[in-house]
């Protein structure tokens, strides 16, 4: 048996030495080969939870080592020490309050004044939380990896049905969440896409539609922020059968929002108490690749549905052209609509007084026993069409007391009733309707109206057909009791006729030419801001990233780098900064495009005046003298000649910065080009001989350092004067000030806007 060895054996009995290494930041331990605990510093101590008293002279193995692996892997450097090799590594030993402590240990052997071996001795840090960051990075860079990998894998689906099957079994495995249910935005309504379950033996439950407002999926779209249930049991928020069948105990429910509109939500449900919100952020970037996901299969599915409308137009306007024999269009238009709007019945009526006949249908059960069937034309829907002109929409006709269920075979409850307009005259309408309420929504409406048009077309090229049949019938008749004398007369009003005939071809031909140069227009603007929203967007989700991962290394590891370091993450960030300040500029300008322009009569001193006082700070020392002249009222949309005003004047203040006295004047002067308003200022002014670059987008005369900006504004300037109809032009010179021009042409003010029920 081996005799005890102390301080003493081991040349550490001097008070001195003992003290330095009791202060020494690190930890110090010593134990023989029994491993006996001999030492133990001060930090050491501290590091273990234990006080000196209670560790001298313990068994090491029982003390501080977590399991019996641990023991197995300190005896084999033990054994290494014994040969006289020192080592470094790492091991897991246990806290006094019990929980883990990791450590880097360098240890080496000790002798006595003979040397031979007899104990050993431990320098000893602690990494438990430099592993904790090692390890939050390593699941953070998983996270990213996961969420790259469904990036991929939704932006190769085509279909909002494909990308929900995607994006719930991406969700299941990397949230490792027990299901999860992507719904879809439809009007006001949320329907369920996908209802998964992680469990494949558990069955597929059927999952209704959500209003929204409605539970936890509804207020999530509300609001458009996550909302968190920890027990949903006892969460007052939500009391629906169809939702707590799930058996979920906690769950989120995530807003997918693209292009600034919520276009649905993603539900994720644990069975075992979880609080979702510890991944918030991550929660958030995934329900942000959906979102993106959602809404590239939305616009492919969009742009096929043009296609395919343009298509069954195309149908349509062949059929229109090749024949005359009314009840055969008719028939074709209905067979048309159900590819493009979907129905369970459809019909056509023909206004005779107060009456309406229907001169054709779809989707009843005897159609025979109602077609040419005379219905009353005075209800509350009919006088609402004849009177706006406008399609109409009965969300649910069931719940309308002014509604009548006609033929009582069916029971209708979302509707649409479209008028068929000849020459500024309603002569009847296009009726379809659906058994799910709340089914139709407003471009459907649309999309019944240039159906409606078609019908209204065919219905006039009957009756003029009609008219021209039976009056060639009277020609024939007169030529028959007339002398010879008449027989030059009748034919010149036989060529009359065959004239008028091919004027309305010809009218009609046109009528189609006109027809398709406007759709395809339409089209090629959709897809440019279909292509400008979506180039923003994918843009932002790596910037996201850059900026996210830039400021994480500039706050974990600030005190591990050197000035360089951080001047090169500073700039990063800038740089991160003003790329999102280009695309945030450009999506303001790609939205100009989409947005319908709201004409009224607007006095610009108002404007004028709104805008200034948003743009003075009343902290600035700045002497700004503003100069505003008689202004003419004028016909725009407020909100965008409030933008054209508040970029001018901006710019203006900008560009006077370094004037004492800066003089920005406002005014119009109807000697130019039939009259133009201006702002003209005394700054920087500059070289006309770049006037051309002013109003591109990104373009700036200025460099950075001198004055600040994207260069969008003028852009959108220009591009809202456009919409107006009217032109922007400037005039400059260098340190000479600028002036800028626009005119508004005179218009009058519609509202096309559809009526509702």
């Amino acid at each position: 048996m081996k005799a005890k060895v102390s301080l003493v054996d081991i040349n550490l009995q001097d008070d001195v030495q003992l003290q330095l290494i009791d202060e020494m930041t690190l930890g110090v331990l010593i134990t023989n080969f029994d491993d006996q605990i001999l030492f133990a510093n001060r930090s050491c101590c501290q590091m273990l939870g234990y006080a000196e008293i209670e560790m001298v002279g313990q068994d090491a193995k029982s003390l501080l080592f977590t399991d019996a692996e641990e023991v197995a892997r300190m005896l084999r450097h033990t054994q290494r020490h014994l040969r006289g090799v020192s080592d470094t590594y790492v091991v897991r030993l246990r806290h006094r309050a019990g929980h883990e402590v990791w450590v880097r240990v360098h240890g080496a052997a000790i002798h006595d004044d003979d040397g031979v071996p007899v104990g050993t001795i431990g320098v000893l840090q602690d990494i438990t939380r430099q592993r904790d960051i090692e390890h939050a990075l390593q699941r953070r860079n998983q996270e990213l990896a996961d969420l790259v990998a469904l990036q991929h894998e939704l932006s190769a689906q085509m279909t909002p049905a494909e990308v929900a099957t995607t994006a719930v079994n991406g969700v299941l495995r990397m949230v490792h969440a027990d299901f999860a249910i992507l719904m879809q935005r439809q009007g006001e309504m949320l329907q369920p896409l996908k209802v998964q379950f992680a469990d494949p033996d558990l069955p597929q439950k059927e999952f209704s539609a959500h209003r929204i407002g409605e539970c936890f999926c509804g207020l999530a779209a509300k609001r458009r922020q996550p909302v968190y249930a920890t027990d949903q049991a006892q969460d007052d928020r939500c009391s629906r059968a169809n939702c707590l069948m799930t058996r979920a105990h906690s769950l989120v429910a995530l807003p997918l929002v693209g292009s600034d509109q919520v276009t649905g939500v993603i539900s994720i449900g644990s069975f075992a108490k979880r609080d979702f919100r510890l991944q918030e952020d991550y929660l958030t970037a995934l329900s942000g690749e959906i979102a993106l996901g959602l809404q590239r299969a939305n616009q492919f599915e969009t742009e096929q549905k043009l296609r395919q409308r343009s298509e069954v137009m195309r149908r349509i306007a062949t059929t229109l052209s090749s024949s005359l024999d009314l009840q055969r269009v008719l028939d074709s238009i209905l067979t048309q609509l159900a590819t493009v709007i979907p129905y369970d019945s459809a019909s056509i009526y023909l206004h005779e007084g107060n009456e309406a006949r229907m001169i054709a249908c779809r989707g009843f059960s005897h159609p025979e026993a109602i077609l040419g069937k005379i219905f009353f034309a005075n209800t509350y829907f009919e006088q609402t069409v004849r009177q706006t002109q406008r399609p109409l929409i009965v969300p649910d006709a069931t719940a309308d007391p002014r509604f009548t269920n006609w033929g009582g075979e069916y029971s209708i409850r979302g509707w649409v009733l479209t008028p068929l307009l000849v020459r500024g005259q309603v002569i009847g309408s296009l009726s379809i309707d659906s058994r799910t309420p709340n089914f139709y929504q407003p471009h459907h409406a649309l999309d019944a109206a240039e159906f409606a048009y078609h019908a209204a077309v065919a219905i006039e090229n009957a009756q003029l057909y009609d008219k021209v049949q039976r009056y060639a019938a009277e020609l024939e008749q007169r030529v028959a009791q007339r002398t010879t004398e008449l027989q030059e007369r009748v034919s010149v009003v036989e060529k009359m006729n065959k004239a008028m005939l091919n004027v309305m071809e010809d009218l009609q031909a046109s009528r189609q030419q006109l027809a398709f140069y406007a759709r395809n227009l339409e089209q090629a603007n959709d897809e440019l801001q279909s292509f400008s929203y979506s180039v923003s967007h994918d843009l932002r989700a790596p910037l996201r990233h850059i900026t996210g991962f830039s400021q994480l290394l500039a706050m974990e590891y600030r005190d591990q780098l050197d000035e360089t370091a951080h001047s090169y993450l500073d700039a990063l960030q800038e740089s991160s900064l003003h790329m999102d300040n280009l695309i945030q500029g450009l999506l303001a300008f790609s939205r100009l495009g989409r947005k319908a322009l709201r004409l009224q009569r607007i006095e610009p001193r108002e404007v004028i005046d709104a805008v200034w006082a948003k743009l003075q700070d009343p902290a600035s020392p700045r002497q700004i003298e503003l100069r505003v002249g008689d202004l003419p009222p004028c016909a725009a949309d407020p909100l965008l000649l409030e933008q054209v005003y508040s970029n001018l004047l901006s710019n203006a203040v900008k560009y006077t910065g370094e004037r004492k006295h800066a003089i920005i004047e406002v005014g119009y002067r109807a000697d130019m080009d039939g009259g133009a308003y201006f702002v003209k200022d005394n700054g920087a002014g500059f070289d006309m001989r770049y006037a051309d670059k002013l109003f591109g987008i990104f373009q700036r005369l200025h460099s950075d350092e001198e004055f600040e900006g994207v260069g969008v504004g003028l852009a959108i300037v220009q591009r809202i004067i456009n919409k107006h109809g009217g032109r922007i032009w400037a005039r400059a010179a260098p340190d000479q000030g600028a002036t800028f021009y626009f005119s508004l042409p005179a218009r009058s003010i519609s509202n096309e806007d559809i009526a509702d029920a």
